[in-house]
């Protein structure tokens, strides 16, 4: 399985859901790193390599997603971004997904459209490590 030697960022100030997804991600052999803070997650990406995915909450502190993104992507350029949100703003859909993400997903989550999410993305980045 891919899976079983990556790992998924999740960058989420509530603690109930980023200890759900994490729980989740884990029973399908992921590798899970946590953050509260953009500035956690960017120093977490730096720091670790084997870090292939990442799921991020739409509001960090003080920053919104489509902020962070272009630097996430200055960083790792081909890393999947999967963005959650409790905002449903159509404006605010658009701005994330012409930032690049990979996902948009509604909270509450839908866990079984998030495990299918990070497999899809896990598969992306093998195929452009591979194809590059």
């Amino acid at each position: 399985m891919l899976a079983c030697f990556k790992t998924v960022l999740i960058a989420d100030t509530n603690e109930e859901d980023q200890e759900y997804l994490s729980i989740a991600l884990a029973g399908e052999g992921y590798k899970i790193e946590t953050a509260r803070a953009s500035s956690e997650m960017i120093q977490k990406l730096q720091n670790n390599s084997d870090i292939g995915v990442i799921v991020m909450d739409v509001n960090m502190p003080g920053v919104r997603a489509y902020e962070v993104i272009p630097i996430v992507k200055k960083i790792n350029r081909i890393i999947p971004i999967i963005v959650m949100s409790s905002d449903d703003s159509i404006d605010l859909a658009r701005k994330v997904r012409q930032a690049g993400i990979f996902f948009y997903a509604m909270k509450p989550l839908n866990i079984e459209e998030m495990k299918l999410a990070v497999k899809d993305a896990f598969k992306k980045v093998h195929h452009e490590t591979i194809y590059r």
